[in-house]
């Protein structure tokens, strides 16, 4: 599958076999000042013969795959060998499980904090971590330098 072709508004993605058309998908990105950005699809077609082969899967889900390959390009040369943070690891996990130990930590991988990531979550702890959060995009309009944590009432 390939982009046959983009502009700003609209995106057609055509899935072939041995030179054949065998499906397109069209997309809108959209912006909403409820979610900032996300995917609209227009149209889903796939040709009768290829029905049930995974082709509308696949162009279903190849927007969102497109978007974290190009994520993971931009984070892999920031990997590093170990945490950029000096408030880490914490000491213990908290009442609910949440805090980052040193145990945890050597299941992550980590990035120099170069990037800004747009989360969603439902609040702030008392232990000043996330709950509930997702992650949600990065944020190319934001430079990580200038990234500071939220209070109530902004």
């Amino acid at each position: 599958m390939y982009p046959v072709s983009r502009t700003f508004t609209w995106n057609l993605v055509l899935a072939e076999k041995d030179g054949q058309a065998t499906g397109y998908a069209v997309f809108f990105t959209s912006y909403s000042t409820w979610t900032d950005s996300g995917l609209f699809l227009e149209d889903l077609f796939v040709r009768e013969n290829f029905r049930g082969h995974g082709v509308g899967k696949a162009l279903l889900f190849w927007p969102r795959s497109r978007e974290r390959r190009l994520m993971l390009g931009k984070l892999r040369p920031l990997m590093v060998g170990s945490c950029p943070f000096v408030n880490l690891p914490e000491t213990h996990k908290g009442r609910w499980g949440d805090g980052l130990t040193a145990e945890d930590m050597k299941k992550c991988v980590w990035v120099k904090p170069e990037v800004v990531a747009r989360i969603e979550y439902l609040e702030w702890t008392d232990g000043d971590h996330l709950r509930h959060s997702k992650f949600v995009g990065l944020r190319e309009d934001k430079d990580a330098g200038g990234v500071t944590k939220e209070h109530a009432g902004i």
